[in-house]
């Protein structure tokens, strides 16, 4: 293969992986020679990862194609990066590196979208979670499509992982909830609903407990903002700066 310019086979693989990310799987075990082209970062830019995003099973810790996933997301990717920042907040639990991540990418898609101001909610930034689900609603025709895309998102969260690990468990935005709920038209109702339930999730995700709010400048002590079970307080994100 020596004799192809390494750019024009580049280019081939390049579009071989953006048919699908199976196709490269027989380039990978072909050794070193094709693994170093499908790791490049132009390789992986344009693969194809559309299954990963309508089976997030494919995501999860224990999977073969996880060490691929994150090769993806590490070059970019912004499907890889997507189903990654998903997979941290809902496996590892709130932290701005990986909204920052789901952020960066958050316009990329009507499901990035909404998986985002989901996100916010859930992480407590109220104010910044409803200026993107303003935008999503500005992106969609009826509520019907949303009540579509939601379904999409909570299969894909639902998948993700087996969560147990302490992440959103209790309400610990039940003042943003009670707000949006109590200034909800009629007609949107079904869609908060499953909102409120990707916020208020049952035993697949859990939630953390801290003594602060999270900001990009560190912790910060707050009052708890909610009783958690029994007598312990409960503290929640309450802004993300």
């Amino acid at each position: 293969m020596s004799y192809i310019p390494a750019a024009v086979m580049t280019d081939i693989v390049r579009r071989v992986g953006s048919d699908g990310f199976r196709n490269l799987g027989p380039l990978i075990a072909a050794g070193p020679f094709f693994q170093e082209i499908v790791f490049s970062r132009d390789v992986l830019l344009d693969v194809d990862l559309d299954e990963f995003l309508f089976n997030s099973r494919l995501g999860r810790e224990e999977s073969i194609y996880r060490p691929f996933l994150l090769r993806c997301a590490a070059a970019g990717h912004e499907v890889a990066r997507y189903l990654e920042g998903l997979w941290r907040l809902t496996q590892e639990g709130p932290s701005v590196e990986a909204l920052e991540m789901l952020g960066e990418v958050g316009y990329s898609s009507i499901y990035a979208t909404f998986a985002f101001a989901v996100m916010l909610l859930c992480c407590g930034s109220y104010d910044q979670g409803m200026v993107v689900t303003r935008t999503f609603f500005s992106r969609i025709q009826t509520l019907e499509e949303a009540i579509a895309v939601a379904g999409v998102v909570e299969d894909q969260i639902r998948h993700i992982g087996p969560g147990g690990r302490n992440v959103f468990d209790v309400i610990f935005i039940s003042k943003s909830i009670q707000f949006a709920t109590s200034h909800t038209p009629t007609r949107l109702l079904p869609f908060v609903t499953i909102v409120l339930r990707l916020i208020t999730p049952p035993l697949s995700m859990k939630c953390v407990k801290l003594g602060g709010i999270l900001t990009n400048g560190g912790l910060q002590t707050v009052e708890p903002i909610l009783c958690g079970i029994g007598d312990e307080p409960s503290f929640g994100i309450m802004d993300i700066a």
